[in-house]
């Protein structure tokens, strides 16, 4: 009898944190849609698909407890809308998703329409963030979250303290800037080979490994023959590699450098500030 009532209570438990689905479809027009995605914690992913709708599965989420049946969870200024522990506002163009309960064991995939602009803020306790095949502009903020964009088209803007970035992607924007740097982390990004960028590459304590076959054509450090910072007249000789004496080349350890691929174009900053860079091609 006690065994039939526990496997009984694992089915019904089981049940309960299977995988829950909440949809919702933008009134805006495909080219001014846009989504803010705020997560102070649990693990999340995004993708896209060719519909209109935002679609967001859920698992391990617990359903609520008896004597809050009828009531609604609140999570600080958030009330959770879906039935998910998830908010999910929309003003104008723009659809907001962020947390509306506490627990954090639950996982989310939030399936977004191509061409969409997207923005998350990740908090401390979140957890990793990924995306994959994403068409839009892409501007991530995270704390200690790990960070993988895997074949992305456009331009992306991802910060992280303390978590690695990955980037690889399937076409770099020819109109808008890429800037994608973390403090103590590695960035690892992976290019087109006929990607035409200026690259504006910086660690101070790590190091910048580059694939050969990228047509690079690096700077020179050069200061126009006179160093004016402190006032002086001093005269800014080159050194036998053509770098000026009076440019940032002499720093202790890491590196600073700026280069064109492929003749330049868009601007690409990669900065680590103790972690390494890593830039391949495709």
């Amino acid at each position: 009898m006690y065994k039939n009532l526990l496997i009984a209570a694992m089915l019904l438990a089981t049940t309960a944190l299977q995988a829950q689905t909440f949809k919702t479809e933008f009134k805006s027009k495909a080219e001014d849609r846009k989504v803010l995605i705020q997560i102070d914690k649990n693990d999340i992913q995004v993708e896209t698909h060719t519909g209109s709708e935002i679609i967001i599965i859920a698992r391990g989420f617990k359903p609520l407890p008896e004597r809050a049946k009828g009531l609604r969870p609140v999570y600080n200024t958030a009330t959770d809308n879906t039935g998910i522990g998830l908010e999910v506002t929309e003003k104008g163009n723009t659809i907001g998703i962020r947390n509306a309960s506490g627990q954090e064991d639950a996982t989310y995939t939030i399936k977004l329409p191509k061409k969409t602009a997207l923005k998350v803020s990740l908090g401390f306790t979140a957890e990793d963030f990924k995306l994959e095949n994403f068409d839009g502009e892409i501007e991530i903020d995270a704390r200690t979250s790990d960070i993988e964009l895997l074949n992305v088209t456009g331009s992306v803007i991802a910060n992280c303290l303390s978590g690695d970035i990955i980037v690889t992607f399937e076409s770099v924007s020819t109109k808008n800037p890429s800037s994608i740097t973390s403090v103590s982390g590695f960035v690892d990004v992976t290019l087109p080979k006929d990607s035409k960028l200026n690259f504006d590459m910086r660690t101070y304590s790590g190091e910048v490994y580059m694939a050969e076959e990228l047509m690079l054509e690096l700077e020179k450090k050069k200061n126009d023959g006179v160093d004016k910072t402190d006032g002086s007249d001093k005269e800014n000789k080159t050194d036998f590699w053509g770098n000026s004496s009076h440019s940032s080349h002499y720093s202790h350890g890491g590196a600073n450098m700026k280069a064109k691929m492929n003749g330049g174009g868009t601007g690409m900053i990669i900065h680590s500030a103790s972690g390494d860079i890593y830039v391949r091609h495709k």
